[in-house]
């Protein structure tokens, strides 16, 4: 997969976090599958570990159960996926670039409270 596509996914995602949250099958739909086509590149561990946690993010977004759970959290969650995506598109760049500057993306970006489940 070449930079471009992997922008445009990004951008789709990015998109996907802007709507707001609660029941939207639609739209959840899309972010799996964008994040599939991510995965698809065999990104490596690491990558391939944040967009799980990604795709979970985007599942306790668009789901209402868990969205009503999420109360006065929802807008910490939306900053989290976004800080997420962008840990993401940033490794896949970097790993397409020079590996030691992914390990310093990776540094930054571990343990971002997105891959935190909500219950």
């Amino acid at each position: 997969m070449d930079e471009s596509e992997v922008d445009r996914l990004c951008e789709e995602l990015s998109a996907l976090i802007k709507l707001e949250g609660g029941v939207n099958p639609n739209a959840l739909s899309r972010a799996q599958w964008a994040i599939a086509a991510l995965q698809s590149t065999e990104p490596g561990d690491y990558i391939d570990k944040k967009l799980v946690a990604l795709s979970d993010a985007f599942e306790q977004w668009f789901r209402i159960d868990k969205w009503n759970r999420q109360g006065r959290r929802r807008p910490a969650r939306q900053h989290c996926l976004e800080d997420d995506l962008l840990c993401i598109k940033a490794a896949i760049w970097c790993k397409s670039k020079d590996h030691k500057t992914l390990r310093r993306v990776m540094a930054n970006c571990s343990g971002r409270p997105a891959n935190r489940s909500i219950h």
